[in-house]
């Protein structure tokens, strides 16, 4: 037996399994409820990008000065988590819950606090600092849900027919609950 200076990284045994198991036809439907990401892409770059800013201004008496930066550091500080992120579920396969459930399940599954950490935002009167770091963990969390769900489709098939009808459906779907989005926002901001 022939020794390698290899380093056994836990993947030689899973390499060519299936890590993701088909569950039915990935048809219009089935693209529908994956398109329903694309909302919470889209609206929280509208929300996060256009609409918070002013809420900050306008609600929380933030200077402009204030708010860009909480931006600026929000996205850096997000581009570091998406590097960890990035490198945690390409290597969740590593331990059993990957093995058992898929590299990607667990961080669709932070989507539900996500939603509830996602309420702390609009509360006015409070100072910078709490602002600061509730919009930075804010973009760390939302980039935690997004950056394994963008993978999934080439985990569900291999098909390039069925990513694309997936990834058209995604953005067709997204655009839409995107333009409700900005028209619900823009009447709560007129009353």
């Amino acid at each position: 037996m022939q020794k390698t200076n290899e380093e056994h990284d836990g993947w030689n045994e899973y390499a060519h399994k299936k890590i993701y198991t088909l569950r039915g036809k990935i048809g219009i439907l089935r693209s529908t409820g994956f398109g329903m990401y694309g909302f919470i892409g889209s609206a929280v770059g509208l929300i996060c990008y256009n609409y918070i800013s002013y809420f900050y201004t306008y609600f929380c008496g933030l200077t402009p000065l204030e708010v860009a930066f909480m931006l600026i550091f929000g996205r850096v500080l997000a581009s570091g988590v998406a590097l960890w992120i990035g490198h945690f579920s390409d290597s969740l396969y590593k331990f059993k819950v990957g093995r058992k459930y898929g590299r990607r399940h667990f961080f669709i599954l932070m989507t539900i606090p996500f939603f509830i950490y996602a309420t702390l935002i609009p509360i006015t009167g409070l100072n910078f600092w709490y602002y600061f770091i509730t919009y930075s963990v804010l973009l760390a969390f939302f980039n935690t849900i997004h950056l394994p769900w963008t993978t999934l489709p080439a985990e569900m098939t291999d098909s390039f027919k069925i990513r694309t009808i997936m990834g058209t459906v995604r953005s067709v779907v997204g655009v839409l609950l995107n333009t409700i989005a900005a028209f619900v926002v823009a009447q709560i901001l007129n009353n």
